[in-house]
C-alpha cells in the first residue's frame, strides 16, 4: 500500500471514529444493554455489587502501575478530570510493589482542549488538518513548560483515563499525542465498555464490566482542576472545600491500595 492511500486510510478511520461516532449513541446503548444484562447476572450471581468503587480502584490501578512495569514505559499521562486522583493510587501501588523500581513519570492533559479543536471537522481531510494543527499547538504548550515529555517522545507512554464508552475522548487524544510525533502511545482504563477487537479498545484495563456503567468518577466537590478549552492544561481550583474534598479523596485512594499490602 502507498503511503498516500495509508494516510488516506488513517485519516477515514479517524473521522469514522471521532466524528461519526457519537459518545453514547443509540447502537452504543443497545450494546450496552445488551451485555448489561449479562455482565449484571453474573456480578450478582457472585454476590457481588455492580459498582464496588473501592474494587475498581485497586484494580484499575493495579493493572496500569503492572503493565507499566512490564512494559518499561516511562511516562504516564493522567487523563482530566477524572482520572487525575488515580496518580496517587499508581504512585502508593508502585512504592508498595516495586521499592527498587524507578517510578514512570506522571503528567496530566485536559481533553477538552482537543475536543474542541476538532469538533467541527466536517470531512476526513478537514479532520486531519485539524489534527496537525492540535498536534502543533501541543507541543508549542509543552516546549513552553519544559515538559520532559518533548524529550520522550520516541518512548511508550500510557494514556490513562478512568473509564471508557464509545471510546472517542480518548482516541481523540491519543490520535493528537500521535500526530505530533509521540511513536507509541498506549492506552488504559479502569473499567471499558468496548470489545477487545474494538479499534478505540484500550491496551490494558482493570475491569471490562458493563454493568459498572458508572466507572470512577470522583464528586465534583473533589475535583482539583476545571477544564480549559484553549489549552492542554487544566486550570487549579482555588475553593476551600473542594481541595478538603480532593485531598479526602486522594487520602482515601491511598488507603485504598496500601490496604491491599497488609500482612
Amino acid at each position: 500500500m502507498r503511503r498516500t492511500e495509508v494516510i488516506a486510510s488513517q485519516a477515514d478511520q479517524d473521522y469514522s471514529l471521532i466524528v461519526g461516532r457519537k459518545r453514547k449513541s443509540a447502537s452504543v446503548y443497545s450494546r450496552l444493554a445488551f451485555r448489561g444484562v449479562i455482565d449484571l447476572g453474573a456480578v450478582l450471581a457472585r454476590g457481588d455489587v455492580p459498582f464496588d468503587r473501592d474494587a475498581y480502584i485497586y484494580q484499575g490501578v493495579k493493572a496500569m502501575a503492572d503493565y507499566a512495569q512490564a512494559e518499561s514505559v516511562e511516562n504516564i499521562v493522567f487523563v482530566d478530570k477524572s482520572a487525575r486522583p488515580l496518580w496517587v493510587g499508581v504512585s502508593e501501588y508502585w512504592r508498595q510493589a516495586y521499592p527498587h523500581t524507578d517510578r514512570p513519570g506522571f503528567y496530566f492533559m485536559n481533553p477538552a482542549f482537543f475536543r474542541r479543536n476538532i469538533a467541527r471537522s466536517d470531512s476526513a481531510e478537514h479532520l486531519a488538518r485539524s489534527l496537525a494543527d492540535t498536534a502543533q499547538q501541543t507541543i508549542v504548550q509543552l516546549q513552553a513548560v519544559d515538559s520532559p515529555l518533548v524529550d520522550s517522545m520516541d518512548k511508550p507512554i500510557l494514556l490513562v483515563d478512568a473509564c471508557m464508552h464509545s471510546g472517542k475522548a480518548v482516541y481523540v487524544t491519543r490520535r493528537v499525542l500521535e500526530t505530533a510525533g509521540f511513536q507509541d502511545v498506549r492506552v488504559g482504563v479502569v473499567n471499558t465498555t468496548l470489545q477487545d477487537n474494538d479499534i478505540a479498545a484500550p491496551d490494558i484495563y482493570g475491569t471490562n464490566n458493563v454493568a459498572a456503567t458508572r466507572c470512577l468518577r470522583s464528586e465534583d466537590s473533589s475535583n482539583l482542576v476545571a477544564n480549559d478549552e484553549h489549552s492542554i492544561f487544566s486550570m487549579p481550583v482555588h475553593d476551600s472545600d473542594v481541595l478538603r474534598a480532593g485531598s479526602a479523596f486522594r487520602a482515601h485512594i491511598r488507603t485504598v491500595i496500601s490496604e491491599h499490602f497488609l500482612p
